[in-house]
């Protein structure tokens, strides 16, 4: 994944968004390192996912998508921020269900304080 790819695929429709990572997916299944991931494309990625946010239709795949990258855990804090953790803490339903002093320990355990 390349940042020239990830910045294409903001301009494109849900769709489109949602076959190019699920291609990724595919084939990064038994993939644990991605050093060819800079810390721009990561941000880049993680405009994404705040980008679809609302779109049920792609919330799966991003979250494989962000599940896959969590493999390597360096650079991983480089798509933590508190937007791309309230999205995901979206998808997994657990906003609205929870007091928000929850969701910050949530966000606290899981990624680092949400930072």
């Amino acid at each position: 994944m390349e940042l020239s790819e990830i910045q294409s695929i903001s301009t494109k429709s849900p769709e489109e968004t949602r076959d190019f990572f699920a291609k990724w997916n595919a084939k990064s299944q038994k993939v644990s390192e991605f050093s060819d991931i800079d810390y721009f494309t990561r941000q880049e990625f993680a405009k994404i996912v705040a980008k679809f946010k609302n779109s049920p239709e792609i919330s799966a795949i991003l979250i494989e998508t962000i599940r896959l990258i969590s493999r390597d855990k360096t650079g991983i804090e480089t798509m933590m921020s508190d937007e791309l953790c309230d999205t995901v803490l979206s998808y997994a339903n657990l906003v609205g269900k929870r007091k928000d002093q929850d969701v910050e320990n949530v966000k606290s355990e899981f990624f680092g304080g949400g930072k």
